[in-house]
């Protein structure tokens, strides 16, 4: 029934010469294209089977940057966030050195790849620990990479109790901007709290 509604709302709208080139056609159009099929006989529109829905398809009327994808058991729409934190057990305390936010069907090791550059530049790092999403010639050092583990994930667990386990803003300009506040404010807590005496140094383990 929305499907025929919003097919029915999409004739009106294109018999109206002013709104032809308007947002409204255009995210119908790209709705009833991604999320529907026609039936042969009868020409109504019906809603195609799940398995060939793709993730980037249209999630919100009002976020179309948003894709969709399941991690698990569980169906989640929106974004993702990555970030890497620096982990020289030397560094009376650790920061978030980089972050990213992408559509959630772009793979983690494909942010890692377009952001590698900026992070040796911004850090000189050269060595980078990562989960096992990621591939690359460091098995011999799986049991170290293992050990490094624990504070990044520390770190996802801080900055989605602080509002980014749901997202209030849509967009992902807006969604970037929201990441990086929250990135900003977790690396102020941390350079205060050492300045109280409250860290110790740690080892951490990086993740892009």
């Amino acid at each position: 029934m929305l499907l025929q509604l919003c097919n029915e709302a999409l004739l009106i709208l294109e018999s109206q010469p002013e709104m032809l080139q308007s947002e409204e056609v255009r995210i119908l159009n790209r709705f009833l294209k991604e999320q529907s099929i026609t039936h042969e006989e009868s020409g109504k529109l019906l809603p195609k089977p799940k398995g060939e829905i793709e993730s980037g398809s249209l999630q919100s009327a009002h976020d179309e940057d948003a894709t969709y994808r399941t991690k698990g058991a569980v169906g989640q729409s929106g974004y993702v966030l990555e970030i890497s934190e620096i982990c020289d057990k030397e560094n009376p305390f650790q920061l978030i050195a980089d972050y990213a936010v992408e559509a959630n069907n772009v793979s983690g090791s494909e942010i890692l790849q377009g952001r590698l550059d900026d992070i040796k530049e911004n850090t000189g790092c050269m060595d980078m620990y990562v989960d096992g999403g990621f591939h690359s010639e460091m098995e011999a050092n799986k049991k170290e990479n293992v050990s490094k583990r624990s504070d990044i994930e520390r770190s996802n667990s801080a900055l989605k109790s602080k509002g980014l386990k749901k997202f209030r803003v849509r967009e992902k300009v807006k969604s970037t901007i929201v990441c990086g506040l929250r990135v900003t404010a977790q690396n102020i807590k941390r350079f205060v709290k050492f300045l109280q005496g409250g860290l110790q140094t740690k080892n951490c383990y990086k993740k892009a």
